[in-house]
């Protein structure tokens, strides 16, 4: 989960989709750890969970970049690898 982080979705409605996603999962996961939640709808719990899972993923995987975006953009960061520059920091 930790290399999605910064591949957020740019728009506000996706980012507030993310946070309505964690918050029922929450509830949803405290509703299957209550004693008295019965067998038939911890199963439905664990079906609604791995849908808002799937839903997450497919959010963080729309909003990422292409991958040769993000090497190019990982080696313009990394001092050794940024070729571009020549030794007095001019293009």
């Amino acid at each position: 989960m930790n290399k999605h982080l910064w591949n957020l979705p740019e728009s506000e409605a996706g980012i507030d989709r993310l946070l309505a996603i964690a918050a029922r999962h929450v509830k949803l996961a405290l509703e299957y750890l209550n004693r008295s939640t019965s067998y038939e709808r911890k199963q439905a719990i664990c079906i609604e969970i791995a849908a808002l899972r799937a839903e997450r993923e497919a959010l963080l995987h729309d909003s990422e970049p292409p991958h040769a975006t993000n090497k190019i953009l990982l080696n313009s960061l990394h001092p050794i690898r940024n070729t571009s520059l020549n030794q007095d920091g001019a293009e």
